[in-house]
């Protein structure tokens, strides 16, 4: 156990020793790959100025509100997609089609669509965080006992108290 740690520690360190050969022989331009060296040290200017905490707080307040806006879009669209039979039907391959893209190939289509602002950055993060709540809910709504829809069709119950409801 103990030489599977200190071999994980070689490695580390020789894969860090051959990024600092690299840097300094400008075999990547340094924009595209700044030293170890660099990068630690403009680690320690961003925690002595003060700077990267605020540049934290920024980027978890975008995460939290691409959440939130992909949370509210999926659980709408998911509960509109899943308590209809006819909606899953056309829309699940266009579902299908665009849930595996990754988010980076969203990217020049949302620079492209609302520029470099913040209305880009929280699209980008809603469109990755969505996946996951709309697939859920529409399995969801898909997944109630048929028992239930006919109970609210005997009631009869408008199809926005279904959803609250069942």
């Amino acid at each position: 156990m103990i030489a599977w740690r200190c071999a994980s520690f070689v490695v580390a360190a020789g894969v860090i020793a051959l990024w600092q050969l690299a840097a300094d022989r400008r075999l990547i331009s340094p924009v595209f790959l700044p030293g170890p060296d660099r990068a630690w040290a403009s680690l320690l200017r961003g925690f002595t100025s003060g700077d990267l905490l605020t540049k934290l707080t920024g980027t978890l307040t975008h995460m939290a509100y691409g959440w939130l806006l992909a949370s509210v879009a999926g659980i709408a669209l998911g509960a509109m997609i899943g308590s209809s039979k006819a909606m899953r039907i056309y829309v699940a391959p266009t579902l299908e089609l665009l849930r595996p893209l990754p988010v980076s190939a969203i990217i020049p289509v949302a620079i492209a669509a609302f520029g470099l602002n913040q209305s880009m950055a929280l699209f980008v993060i809603a469109f990755g965080s969505l996946w996951p709540m709309l697939l859920g809910t529409i399995h969801g709504f898909a997944a109630v006992e048929p028992r239930l829809y006919e109970v609210a069709r005997v009631l009869h119950m408008s199809r926005l108290a279904v959803i609250f409801k069942i």
